[in-house]
């Protein structure tokens, strides 16, 4: 009998002993659960990083996640500078009659033109005001030098109604008949352009020595081209005119120096070059 409990008590001891580890089991792994893990989620919600220090996305180029800094307190560039206006003549200005009409509107029309190339050109092209060539034959309105080219512009600051017709200007008078202009518009820049050109072979410029030239429309004209023999720039259309000559590489830096060179000494009293 004694035997019996003996054996009862043992058993019921190994099951005790066996229940308690089982208990415990769970409970250490409770404790492993509580264990930091290798990723923890932190009690807040991160930061999110600065805009210029995040990694660009597939969608995403890196020019656009980091932006390239802004230079300041530099000397701007050719491409983004304005023209170099050179004064030639002041004949407008201290010509017996310049406190006329006439003179003082031709001369803001001229102004008005230039304020529109220091707007649209860079500083790749130079402005030449009044250029004379101390030929004889008065000075040129307006003279342009870049990469486009050399350009001649004769300036008109005009009112009311014209027509041109095979190069020739005319002019609608009160009594509504067209009066023709002499020397036309057409005619003034046509020479302007062919002395200009004879004055840098003159001076050793042979090579891309061509001038273009237009008639440049400064007023509210009302201008009807049949035929006009040369180009003629309204106001309205200015900007876009110069647009499309900025566009344009025909002359090399080399050239386009060595013309305004030689265009600057023409335009200083010091120098006798002409």
């Amino acid at each position: 009998m004694e035997n019996t409990w003996f054996v009862i008590l043992f058993f019921l001891a190994l099951f005790f002993v066996l229940s308690g580890t089982r208990l415990l089991l769970p409970g250490t792994r409770r404790s492993a659960a509580r264990i930091p893990s290798s990723n923890p989620q932190p009690p807040y919600p991160a930061a999110k990083p600065h805009p210029l220090h995040e990694q660009p996305t597939s969608n995403m180029t890196p020019q656009a996640a980091y932006p390239a800094p802004v230079s300041k307190g530099l000397p701007a560039s050719p491409a983004n500078g304005r023209p170099h206006v050179v004064a030639g003549s002041d004949y407008l200005h201290k010509n017996p009659s310049s406190h006329l009409y006439s003179y003082r509107t031709g001369s803001d029309g001229e102004q008005r033109i230039v304020e529109h190339m220091l707007d649209v050109l860079d500083a790749q092209w130079t402005i030449f005001r009044n250029l004379d060539l101390c030929n004889g034959e008065g000075d040129i309105d307006i003279v342009l030098v870049g990469p486009g080219g050399i350009w001649a512009f004769e300036v008109k600051t005009y009112t009311g109604n014209f027509k041109v017709e095979n190069g020739r200007w005319y002019k609608e008078t009160s009594n509504g008949h067209m009066a023709r202009l002499r020397p036309g518009p057409g005619a003034q820049v046509i020479g302007n352009a062919m002395r200009l050109c004879a004055y840098l072979k003159e001076h050793g410029i042979t090579h891309d020595s061509y001038v273009d030239r237009a008639v440049v429309m400064s007023g509210d004209a009302s201008v009807e081209v049949v035929s006009a023999g040369t180009d003629i720039w309204m106001l309205d259309e200015l900007d876009v005119q110069l647009a499309s000559l900025k566009a344009r590489k025909r002359c090399q830096h080399d050239h386009v120096r060595h013309v305004v060179s030689l265009l600057e000494r023409a335009c200083s009293a010091e120098t006798g070059l002409h």
